[in-house]
């Protein structure tokens, strides 16, 4: 394919249902790029904002907060998720428990057993496109 400037299409079953995906070589890796099928595309127009009067007086509040929230300093994000994954492989490497997370910050709490979902490690979800006997 990379001497031919050249892609393919696969159609991969992936979490439970068919995805389309397109391969192509990039600087001598094979990557994939998850497709749409054209029912999971959505009509630009439906998501267009509904047309709003905003006043002068809004519109400099509005700026005055985007002026107080912006930094040039990212570097106390940090990728959390990450991290408490990596604690918890750590744990289980060393053959202990992992403790449970007490803090919950929203989805991403890890427990032994759970997924990042919450849902238990075997369990499938509904919407995996097959019915359930």
């Amino acid at each position: 394919m990379g001497r031919k400037t050249k892609v393919a299409v696969a159609k991969p079953a992936w979490h439970g249902r068919e995805r389309l995906v397109l391969l192509r070589v990039r600087d001598g890796a094979l990557v994939a790029h998850v497709l749409k099928w054209d029912d999971e595309v959505r009509n630009p127009s439906e998501l267009a904002p509904k047309d709003v009067t905003v006043t002068d007086s809004e519109m400099d509040e509005a700026l005055q907060l985007v002026d107080s929230m912006t930094t040039d300093d990212i570097s106390g994000y940090q990728d959390e998720y990450r991290k408490a994954l990596e604690a918890l492989i750590e744990a289980k490497a060393e053959g202990g428990r992992a403790a449970a997370r007490t803090e919950h910050r929203g989805q991403g709490a890890l427990r032994p057993g759970r997924r990042p979902d919450g849902r238990p490690a075997g369990e499938r979800p509904q919407s995996a496109g097959r019915a359930r006997p």
